[in-house]
């Protein structure tokens, strides 16, 4: 039989008596149901604040515009972002320097990054190359990635990385933006180091010169993984800083390296990595694989094709023609499988009309939760 409520337990939120783990925990599992509304007491909104605010959206200029509107309101809620993502292509509601300045100094304990950007402006408050000038990232930053649609006038060079020398936590970084005036390895790279990367994207498009990049690590016994994506034009060779990375362990591949020459591989054979990883697109012969694993192919390496998802493959040389026609029959029956499960999508969205097909799947790193829903017509659609 339940007990009378007495004077003592009447008008008592019990969820205030429970410890700042558990009430994180309801809370989070709460926002991922369904985004309470309000806390049940004044004293329970910083719980539900640091979960609501703990991963930020914002995709297009008026997004932008209305969380650096928020963060200057309540400056609090910007010390929960452990997690933002920034997209802005709209030419016409980007936010100039000053705004961009202020939006990341709102910040303060933001531990990954990424931002899409079109306007010229945000690279330079990010990787400035004006001489003395600082990067807006907070230096509690752990992860960092950038990808710009226009040209950078830095590309790779020793000005721009070294204004990630400031980030003493930094151990993930994603570089992409088209090639700019200076992709020249330089002199001036020996003067930083990024004492503490693990992980290590690169991506240009048409030179693929990744060397001052690679030259800026000066800790390469702590890279585990370097991933280099691009178009390498006739001639090119991979970067022989690589062989520097002694303690690498994958090297991923993105892009079209499939018209380089098999000599170009033989650089990579002293680099002793375990994995290789293929990603979806890319392309790469039986052959150039069979001059980029050399001997090591004999003690096995394990090639991860981007498709296949639940299993490694280990490769030795007479199953290297094998292995790559089974990796691209396993993609074209992936892509298949996508397919009819858009068409299918689109058939239950529109309720039977065939004569319609959904676009591309949202890509998941941009959809997290949010406070700012996609701005549907900033694309101008």
């Amino acid at each position: 039989m339940a007990q009378p409520e007495t004077s003592s337990s009447a008008g008592v939120d019990r969820l205030s008596t429970l410890t700042p783990e558990l009430l994180h925990d309801i809370f989070s599992l709460a926002h991922k149901t369904e985004k309470p509304a309000a806390p049940l007491s004044r004293s329970l909104r910083p719980f539900c604040d640091a979960v609501k605010f703990c991963e930020v959206v914002a995709r297009g200029g008026r997004r932008i515009h209305s969380l650096l509107e928020s963060v200057t309101a309540r400056p609090e809620l910007g010390s929960l972002v452990h997690k933002i993502d920034l997209v802005d292509h709209d030419r016409f509601t980007q936010l100039g320097m000053a705004d961009v300045q202020a939006l990341f100094a709102s910040f303060p304990d933001v531990r990954e990054l990424s931002i899409t950007a079109g306007d010229p402006s945000w690279l330079e408050v990010i990787l400035p190359t004006r001489d003395g000038a600082q990067t807006a990232l907070q230096e509690s930053a752990k992860a960092f990635s950038v990808v710009g649609s226009k040209s950078h006038g830095g590309g790779y060079d020793s000005n721009v990385l070294a204004t990630l020398k400031r980030l003493p936590n930094l151990n993930e970084i994603l570089l992409d933006f088209p090639d700019g005036t200076s992709n020249q390895a330089d002199p001036g790279m020996a003067k930083f180091s990024l004492p503490a990367i693990e992980h290590l994207h690169l991506a240009s498009g048409a030179t693929c010169d990744f060397s001052p990049a690679l030259a800026g690590v000066k800790s390469r016994e702590g890279v585990k993984q370097v991933w280099l994506e691009g178009y390498p034009p006739l001639g090119w060779r991979f970067p022989k800083e690589l062989a520097a990375f002694s303690a690498l362990e994958t090297l991923s591949l993105k892009g079209s390296f499939g018209g380089i020459t098999l000599e170009a591989y033989g650089r990579l054979q002293g680099v002793s990595i375990t994995t290789l990883k293929v990603n979806m697109g890319c392309d790469i012969s039986a052959e150039a694989l069979n001059a980029l694993l050399g001997p090591q192919a004999l003690h096995g390496v394990i090639v991860k094709g981007s498709t296949v998802v639940a299993r490694e493959i280990e490769l030795v040389h007479r199953d290297l023609k094998e292995v790559i026609y089974r990796m691209m029959e396993e993609e074209e029956e992936q892509e298949e499988e996508q397919e009819e499960q858009e068409e299918a999508a689109a058939v239950e969205e529109i309720g039977g009309n065939l004569g319609v097909r959904l676009g591309a799947p949202w890509d998941i790193r941009l959809r997290r939760s949010s406070d700012y829903p996609d701005d549907e017509d900033e694309d101008g659609d």
